[in-house]
């Protein structure tokens, strides 16, 4: 193929190591310890009320309970609330003003049982997105969190082990900055502007090593789930772009393996079983609420293991697209008919039956999410455990509300909806708010 050349160029490569001590560059306030054992039900949902303040609430809108009250007289907003992995612990941005300073981004850690938090980082409030100050990911194990922000003007990336003493420490800088972890933890695959490295996340340093594949115009690059494979886009020698998975090996990549010639601005997801791979693209950028969103041209899913099966082809416009944590169904956002109006749609990845379920207006924070969601499918679940339902939040369109759920346009406050993934699907209000995230478990 066209690109075999860039296969055998990666697998020859030598990998740059560099190990980059982590040492304690920022004061951290209080202490982590153990988590509890949690006191409330799992199967919830962590939101953004609309006076930028952190709830929790059941699927079923009951049991309301406030995380992070305003105090003082000093303003404060809270924002992105993470779940660990386990579902004891989330991690959120604050940002307060500070009286004859400028404002004050600080990345909390909060125990959900007990509600006491710790800061694991601090610094002038500086945003990397559209009211985005941090994006933060946690390992699968819960054991250490990565995350990005930008201190002193420059953007880096961090790994902080949460239940020790020490600082996060800077590993990288110089963004954009996008990331994956690996199944075990072990590592992190960074995409740093037109260069990847393998983070090898060790307690008390992280090597860091460059892997010399060159592409820059995609976002985040990927493992298959339960291997030590990475998947990646890369550009060839005759300047064509090519998606490709290898095998991770202490001395680099090993065994490339072509997946498909794609456009240098493809998206790609794993499903969570490691069975199927959805890639989106190619793009065209259109305004919309004030944000450039991207919108690829279509999906094609492929499926693992299985060179000869052709690929299943989804031809809608598609703003971004989510897995259900069991690996059967593709929630997608398109633009919908109307103009500024976006709708869900569900595939079934077994059949490839597809159906709509509701036309909305999303809220900005909803529709950041949707603009890098293929580096918050790793962070921030839509979908609830059990791949029932979504949660997001926004705006019904009118027009498209049934009677059945036309109690949800009772006023202009933006709402938190639970909607089920069956064929016209009830849609229920459960709070008023700017971002809904499933936790976990």
């Amino acid at each position: 193929m066209a690109s075999t050349r860039l296969y055998s160029g990666i697998v020859a490569l030598t990998a740059v190591l560099v190990t980059i001590s982590v040492l304690a560059g920022q004061e951290r306030f209080g202490s982590a310890r153990e988590p509890l054992p949690p006191k409330i039900t799992v199967n919830l949902i962590a939101f953004v009320d609309t006076e930028a303040r952190i709830q929790l609430v059941k699927p079923d809108g009951t049991e309301a309970r406030m995380l992070t009250p305003m105090s003082g007289s000093d303003q404060q907003l809270f924002a992105w609330p993470t779940w660990s992995p386990n579902s004891r612990r989330l991690v959120y941005t604050e940002v307060k003003e500070v009286p004859g300073s400028n404002p004050l981004m600080l990345l909390q850690m909060l125990d959900v049982a007990s509600g006491e938090s710790v800061v694991l980082h601090s610094a002038e409030a500086a945003g990397i997105a559209a009211g985005v100050f941090h994006y933060a990911m946690w390992s699968p194990d819960g054991k250490r969190l990565a995350f990005i922000a930008s201190q002193s003007g420059n953007l880096g990336l961090f790994i902080d082990t949460v239940d020790d003493e020490h600082a996060p420490g800077r590993v990288l800088e110089n963004g954009p900055l996008w990331m994956s972890w690996s199944s075990d933890s072990q590592h992190l695959l960074a995409h740093r502007a037109d260069s990847h490295f393998l983070l090898n996340a060790l307690p008390a340093a992280v090597e860091v090593r460059s892997l010399g594949i060159q592409s820059a115009g995609y976002r985040v690059p990927a493992w298959q789930p339960g291997t030590s494979e990475v998947t990646v886009l890369a550009q060839d020698q005759d300047g064509g772009f090519s998606l490709f998975s290898a095998e991770v090996t202490p001395d680099g990549l090993s065994g490339a393996e072509h997946i498909a010639d794609v456009d240098g601005d493809a998206t790609f997801l794993w499903s969570p079983d490691g069975k199927r791979l959805a890639v989106g693209g190619p793009k065209a950028g259109f305004q919309y609420l004030g944000l450039v969103v991207g919108v690829h041209s279509g999906l094609t899913i492929y499926q693992s293991g299985s060179g000869e099966k052709e690929p299943m082809q989804v031809g809608d416009a598609v703003i971004s697209y989510f897995w259900s944590p069991d690996g059967s169904k593709i929630a997608y956002v398109s633009p919908a008919s109307t103009n500024g109006v976006l709708r869900w749609t569900m595939l079934d990845v077994s059949d490839g039956s597809r159906w709509p379920l509701v036309d909305f207006v999303p809220t900005i924070d909803q529709l950041t999410l949707f603009q890098f969601f293929d580096q918050y499918a790793y962070s921030h679940s839509l979908w609830s455990p059990d791949s029932r339902s979504l949660v997001f939040a926004g705006r019904l369109y009118d027009e498209a509300v049934s009677a059945s759920y036309s109690s949800a346009q009772t006023d202009e406050q933006p709402k938190i909806y639970v909607m089920d993934s069956d064929p016209s699907p009830p849609v229920r209000p459960i709070a008023e708010g700017t971002l809904g995230i499933w936790s976990p478990r």
